[in-house]
């Protein structure tokens, strides 16, 4: 068999130069001397090649659905009704192009699951093995995927400035946008080491920028100022409209540990309450999300269900004069016996509005 040869050319303009060589030309329109067997050997080498190309399809997905379409421009030559074959010279055509076509929907099958496969698992396989890779697989993944499609086709098909607190929804939310993109001129600012890497790349009509800190939580990838660092605090602040007149932030979105149904929201750590509780004072609106599973009755309740974990609890608050609350919720509210009335309790202490998807045959409804 020889080379391809089709590093510097696509396999469609190979076969167009070979129906175009005067030797098949003359095989093809008057079969006279050896011309056809000439033909049949090119054709089959050709052919051969062809297959053998398929096979070995490499680089990344788009490429290989760019070749894969070479592939489909060279079937539809030999299938071009200008090629008036001898019967020798058309068998081989007929057989070739059966054979490649074969090939072509092999491939393809392939590559369909490749990109399934792809867009399954890329952004965890973008994460570094660790504490945050871990959650992100493992805790209340499935209604944490709701809650980022929903931002994704409401919150996020408009012009948006806002804060997001760094959490393992936040990667996850970063997977849907990757894919929809944000409105031109978003700004998007946040204390997670993961959104901006995973957001990066995919456009540059908006801008992400992160909040440093001294410190950094493992388990949500996100950077934290000390308590009395009065200058950090200070800035996060000048974000907002009563900090800045040129495009303040106007939302905040926030991920708690745990709420409970008196108002309460609790952490892990002190610094992040410590953020939270700034981003409560300073934005307009604020969006806290939360699985179903994680909303308890009381703060007793949260912490007899997590002994030997220190919870820093803080008043969630009511939504004080110009400020919109507003709660996402997905899952089975399993602490609360599955009662709906009990979040509706939560959505009247704080003066909120509140929308609920209660499963997977559900969708996201407003209490």
């Amino acid at each position: 068999m020889p080379d391809s040869g089709l590093s510097d050319k696509t396999l469609a303009e190979v076969f167009r130069a070979l129906l175009d060589d005067e030797v098949l030309r003359k095989a093809v329109d008057e079969g006279k001397g050896d011309s056809p067997i000439q033909a049949r050997r090119a054709l089959m080498d050709i052919i051969s090649v062809a297959v053998l190309q398929l096979s070995r399809l490499e680089g990344t997905t788009e490429t290989k659905k760019d070749q894969l379409k070479h592939f489909n421009d060279a079937i539809a030559i030999l299938n071009a009704p200008a090629i008036r074959a001898t019967e020798s010279t058309k068998e081989v055509l007929q057989d070739g192009v059966g054979e490649i076509q074969k090939a072509i929907c092999s491939v393809q099958s392939r590559l369909d699951e490749l990109c399934d496969r792809v867009k399954r698992r890329d952004i965890v396989d973008l994460l570094e093995p660790g504490p945050m890779r871990d959650r992100v697989e493992q805790e209340y993944r499935r209604e944490k995927t709701w809650i980022a499609k929903y931002l994704a086709k409401t919150v996020f098909t408009e012009t948006v400035r806002c804060f997001l607190q760094a959490s393992t929804t936040l990667v996850l939310l970063a997977d849907e946008l990757r894919e929809q993109g944000l409105r031109p001129r978003s700004l998007i600012h946040t204390n997670s080491t993961a959104f901006p890497y995973l957001m990066l790349g995919k456009s540059s009509t908006f801008q992400v920028y992160t909040l440093c800190g001294k410190k950094h939580d493992a388990k949500c990838c996100g950077w934290l100022f000390d308590l009395d660092d009065t200058e950090a605090e200070k800035y996060l602040r000048s974000l907002f409209p009563k900090g800045r007149e040129t495009n303040p932030l106007d939302l905040a979105v926030i991920t708690p540990q745990f709420m409970t149904v008196d108002g309460r929201v609790c952490f892990e750590r002190e610094d992040t309450k410590n953020l939270v509780n700034v981003l409560m004072e300073e934005a307009p609106r604020v969006l806290v999300l939360s699985p179903g599973q994680r909303i308890f009755r009381n703060q007793d309740e949260a912490e007899k269900m997590n002994r030997g974990t220190i919870l820093h609890f803080m008043e969630l608050g009511r939504s004080r004069e110009g400020q919109n609350i507003e709660l996402v919720v997905a899952g089975e509210l399993t602490q609360l016996d599955g009662k709906t009335s009990e979040l509706e309790r939560l959505k009247t202490t704080l003066r909120a509005k509140c929308t609920y998807r209660p499963g997977a045959e559900g969708e996201f409804c407003e209490l």
